[in-house]
């Protein structure tokens, strides 16, 4: 059960928290680099925080999955999500 809650926290930190905040970094910062005040390398980097976080969504989900059904083969499929 730890494994699924650990798994269920991370995912949701990503989903909930982690992944809003590098979407709402990339409007500023292409607007900060459309009007000069900012390099190019700021506009990757944000875009490589938002693909990252983006990345690591899909392998929470996959995990929690997992770990998910790990926890009903151990109990033979009485635990419900």
């Amino acid at each position: 059960r730890e494994t699924v809650a650990a798994a269920r926290e991370r995912y949701h930190a990503l989903r909930d928290d982690i992944l809003p905040r590098a979407e709402q970094a990339i409007t500023p910062t292409l607007a900060a680099y459309s009007a000069g005040q900012v390099p190019l390398v700021s506009v990757i980097e944000a875009a490589q925080v938002l693909w990252m976080s983006q990345r690591d969504l899909v392998v929470a989900r996959a995990e929690l999955g997992t770990a998910w059904a790990r926890l009903r083969r151990a109990s033979s499929g009485e635990v419900t999500p």
